[in-house]
Parts: structure tokens; sequence; C-alpha cells
């Protein structure tokens, strides 16, 4: 039986995160073990649950509503309460999402020889805090994972460090699904969050005065952590349009890919409004995109690289009404060979037990009991 793993997670949603939740189950179902999950809260989902997975929520019984976030006594209680469940649960290893939590780690005075540092969100989670003190951490760090080279070179530009991260692309575990039979409408769907990044309005734009070949519809599913006003915006835009609908309904994995697999495109559109490095090479950083190939969609992006440029994707150029209505028809006359692309695409460059297995292979071997 392998050893007992942990994760730890801070100001960051795990319930939206299938690359976390699929580590999860892949640790349950191939090293024979439950993964004890540390978080602060849960905010999409307060009943969220997970199979191979024990779920402990640290954070203020009584007095949370009463905190001030500026002043550190959330962050501080979550320190002690951490230290304490590490006192006395022995742990071959520990996986931490970003920086938050790993400087919460090194404050209880864990190994960081025994911690997998998973890299979502680039340098944005390590402002604030010295950069030298950042590097040691990083650098005691048994192993280190992010999605591309080129998120890995802007850390190691930021930090002046030379850190050979492991390349693992936000990909998903394999899928069962099971298309729907074929609508003669043009089904299109976003999924994701409801964030002025995600281009929705520009998405509702180009929809409304698209040319299509047939009936067409648009379903926007996401949530909108901390961005209720342009979750107004959007409703706003999609009031008495009879073909798009809004869904802000909190999902199951499975549930998901069923709406998922009912439609026919999916949309990945993206403005980098601050110019923070969490945008780069999305290719192979977006959870939407591996789910969207997994359910057997059609990608339409804006993301300009080689891959986009061939099925299953459908590229948008700056947010082009030609491009936009030349992708659908372009779709509408060649659905199955999309279909094909897309279930292929995402088993050579999206499967998670593909990385997983090379990574615990490559690094936590020393990490197994015998």
């Amino acid at each position: 039986m392998a050893g007992k793993y942990a994760l730890v997670c801070y100001s960051y949603s795990i319930e939206v995160s299938p690359f976390l939740t699929n580590l999860c189950s892949y640790l349950y179902e191939n090293e024979n073990v439950r993964t004890d999950i540390y978080l602060d809260t849960l905010v999409r989902h307060k009943s969220f649950t997970l199979d191979g997975a024990n779920l402990f929520i640290l954070k203020f019984p009584y007095f949370e509503k009463l905190l001030n976030r500026k002043i550190d006594f959330k962050k501080k209680y979550f320190v002690f309460l951490l230290n304490v469940f590490l006192s006395f649960k022995r742990y071959s290893h520990i996986f931490v999402v970003d920086y938050l939590a790993l400087d919460i780690l090194r404050k209880t005075n864990y190994p960081l020889r025994k911690v997998t540092y998973i890299s979502f969100e680039g340098t944005d989670y390590m402002h604030g805090f010295e950069k030298s003190m950042i590097k040691r951490s990083l650098t005691k760090c048994h192993s280190q994972i992010i999605a591309s080279s080129e998120r890995a070179e802007r850390i190691n530009a930021y930090l002046q460090s030379n850190i050979q991260f492991y390349l693992f692309p936000i990909s998903i575990r394999p899928k069962r699904v099971i298309k729907h039979n074929e609508s003669a409408t043009l089904k299109m769907i976003f999924s994701g969050y409801f964030a002025e990044w995600s281009a929705i309005e520009e998405l509702i734009f180009l929809f409304r005065h698209g040319n299509y070949k047939s009936a067409a519809s648009l379903l926007i599913q996401g949530h909108a952590m901390g961005t209720k006003d342009y979750y107004t915006r959007i409703k706003q835009l999609a009031e008495n349009q009879e073909n798009i609908a809004v869904d802000s309904g909190y999902y199951t994995e499975n549930e998901h890919y069923e709406m998922l697999s009912n439609n026919d495109i999916g949309i990945a559109f993206y403005k980098n409004l601050t110019g923070t490095d969490n945008f780069e090479n999305l290719i192979y950083s977006s959870g939407k995109i591996a789910s969207y190939l997994w359910a057997g969609l059609a990608v339409m992006t804006n993301i300009d690289c080689p891959l986009t440029h061939r099925r299953p994707f459908l590229f948008v150029r700056e947010f082009s009404m030609v491009d936009f209505t030349e992708s659908c028809n372009k779709y509408q006359n060649n659905r199955n060979s999309f279909k094909e692309s897309a279930f292929r695409l995402a088993n050579e460059k999206y499967n998670f037990d593909t990385y997983m297995a090379d990574f615990m292979n490559e690094n936590l071997k020393l990490n197994r009991t015998k």
C-alpha cells in the first residue's frame, strides 16, 4: 500500500478544479489511499464531497463572520490548526496549491522535501512575499508541477531562479462520454468563470449577430465568485433572447459532462486585462479546454497557436465576426470529423492519467512503501 497523501489549498476553490479532484481520484484508484484535503472554505458548493478523499475545513467556527480579512487572523488560525493535524497525522507526501498554501505549510515547519508544489496561478499569489523566501521554499520542495514551459520561465525570471518544473498540462481523467443524438440546432456552450477576462459580452455580441446555416443556441453556464456585477451584466444582455440561456447552477463532475456532451461547440475566449502571466500558454493551462475535448466538443477559441489552427479547434481572431460565422459553418459541414478529432486530441494531449503515471514514476518512487 502507498503512503498517505495530503492536499493543502488556501483561497482556492477545489469544487471547480477538475485537476485537483482528478488528482485525488487517481491516488485513490492507483495508490489505494484516500487523500486528506485541508482548505479554508468551500466557496462554490458548501456540501461538496469527493470520493477517495477526506475534507478538513480549517476555519473559525464562531468568529469567522466577524473577521476583517485585511488582518491576518484567519490565516494564522489556519496555520495553527494545520500544524495540529500534521503533528498527529503522518504523510509520505503533501501536495500544495500555489504559494499561499506553500507559505502556510512552511510556517508549520513541515519538511518541504516531502512536498509537491502545484502552480496554477503563476506569480499572481507570490506578490507581497519576499522573493528570496519564495525561491528558498520552492527550491526545497521535492517537486514542482506547472502547466507549460512558458509559465515556468516566467516564474524563474520573476524569482531569478532555475527551478526544474515538471510540465503537467491541465488535463482530465479519461471520460466515457456518450454523445447525444445530433440536433438540427447548432448548440454552443460557454462553461466557466463569469469574469471580464472570459469575454462573455463579446461572445454574446458575436452570437446575436452571427449568420448560421441553421438554428443556433448558446448556453452560458458557470459561476461568479467575486464577480457578481459582471454576472448581472451578462444576465441583462441575455434577457429576452430566446436562444440564449444563462445558468449559474452547480453541477457534479458527472452532471457537468452530461451537460457538456449535449452541445456541439465549447467556447474558450480570453482577454488578458491585467498583463498577468496567468494567461501564458492557455492552450495547456485551461481546464475548460480539456473538459470540452473530453466531452467530444469542437473548441472555438481566440488562443493563437499551431494547435488551434486545426481540428477540433475553431480559431477566431480578435473576436472577428467573419471568423466566428465561418467557424460555425465549418463545424456544421464536418460535425463527425470535429467530434472524432476532439476525443483523439483529448487522449493524446489532455489525458491526466498519462501525465500522472509518468509523474509518480519519475518523482515519487522514494515515497512509496514496499
